[in-house]
């Protein structure tokens, strides 16, 4: 019987040309015998919005709060690093830190601002959606037809010498949290800081992320660690919205490669089965070999940046096994009623034990976007997804040596 693991990829979201949204490899080097197999692939909306405080009041549609907050303490996360608006300033002190979505995070006193992260969502007269994010795009439509000054800003203080900035000395940080859930969106927060002393500014940009799951979680921190030696001062946090509003169209395809190292960890279904080492997975977003390339010597994603000499809808198609319309979460407003999200869980893939997708040594299986052969295929909304994963290890060697093994495998053609 085969060992059985659930591999979960959470809010994720994709970029353009790096359009991978999950992905499994079977990184096996020594033993050709070690085979997984995919027989279930789901995509789902983030638990975190499914309607939950997002309530339709006077035929106002709620949108999420997010809080800024002082810190005293902040680990664990995803690093993101800081980037020098000049080459010649020296490097931030190691004690200087900011991560996506921390760990553990220890809070300090009110919040020093708490914004709707969708200002002036509403429902028009006609009954349709009229929404005004950070970065005014409507949900599912264009761009709205004005725009407003610094939506799109967090916390801003211009260059008026007599106004002290917002300053972090040691042992002090930053962190942004949620404060209550709504409509979702994702985007990639920026934050400036500049070194009181030296006058050093430095720029941390994230990937593309959505909000936090949990009320009190917190999207990103800064924190300045005792030891440091700088005083640092924030001179702007945005959090802009990012992407188109059309939603892409999904690509199961064999891959040689992803273009990042594996960042989630498998669970077993059953805990006496250790998660293979062999067994690596990747979250969005990221760039693919597909299948092929690495025996051709080809770059990643070479079929989209490096001079493909056929159209790109057919540049798309290497590799692919199953092309399948993406997961569309449906509105259902009305007024004194919750703001729902329908069609919550949009299975990809299915099949019985025996009659998945067979990944041998070196073979992996990625879910990415494409739409209708467009590159750009980045949506302001994140997603949920979930494979399923069947590991046959090598059998033991039996008593007196030597190893036997057989085992019938049916293959989809």
């Amino acid at each position: 019987m085969p060992e059985t693991f659930s591999a979960v990829f959470p809010g994720v979201d994709v970029l353009p040309l790096t359009d991978g949204l999950a992905a499994v490899f079977n990184a096996e080097d020594t033993d050709a015998r070690r085979t997984f197999e995919v027989t279930r692939i789901v995509a789902r909306t983030p638990a975190a919005w499914g309607g939950q405080n997002a309530f339709i009041v006077g035929g106002i549609i709620g949108a999420a709060t997010l809080a800024l907050y002082r810190t005293t303490a902040a680990t664990g996360g995803e690093t993101v690093e800081a980037h020098k608006r000049d080459t010649g300033s020296a490097d931030l002190p190691a004690q200087v830190t900011c991560a996506l979505f921390p760990t553990q995070v220890t809070l300090s006193g009110a919040p020093l601002r708490t914004v709707a992260d969708a200002p002036t969502t509403q429902l028009s007269t006609s009954g349709l959606l009229s929404a005004t994010f950070f970065s005014q795009r409507n949900y599912g439509g264009a761009l709205t037809t004005y725009m407003k000054q610094n939506t799109a800003d967090l916390f801003r203080f211009g260059g008026d010498s007599t106004i002290q900035r917002l300053v972090l000395r040691e042992g002090e940080g930053l962190a942004l949290c949620m404060a209550s859930f709504g409509q979702p969106r994702s985007g990639q927060f920026n934050l400036t800081v500049r070194n009181a002393s030296s006058g050093a500014t430095y720029q941390f940009r994230s990937r593309d992320i959505g909000h936090a799951r949990g009320l009190g979680d917190c999207l990103f921190s800064i924190f300045n660690a005792s030891g440091s030696g700088v005083v640092l001062e924030v001179n702007s946090i945005e959090y802009p919205n990012d992407g188109e509003h059309n939603f892409p169209t999904y690509r199961l395809a064999r891959i040689d490669a992803a273009s990042i190292a594996p960042n989630i960890t498998a669970a077993a279904m059953d805990t006496a089965n250790a998660v293979p080492a062999a067994l690596q997975c990747y979250a969005g977003d990221f760039a693919t070999k597909l299948a092929g390339s690495d025996t051709a010597g080809l770059q990643y994603d070479w079929q989209s940046t490096h001079g493909a000499t056929f159209p790109v809808a057919q540049q798309q198609n290497a590799g692919v096994m199953r092309r399948t319309s993406g997961i569309k979460p449906t509105w259902a407003p009305t007024l004194n009623q919750g703001f729902q999200s329908g069609n919550e869980e949009h299975i990809i893939f299915e099949a019985k034990a025996g009659a998945g997708i067979v990944l041998n040594p070196r073979e992996g299986l990625a879910l990415l976007a494409g739409r209708a052969g467009i590159i750009e295929n980045s949506t302001f909304l994140y997603l949920d997804f979930e494979f399923t994963v069947l590991h046959y290890p090598p059998p033991a060697a039996p008593g007196g040596g030597g190893n036997t093994y057989a085992r019938s495998r049916v293959v989809n053609v």
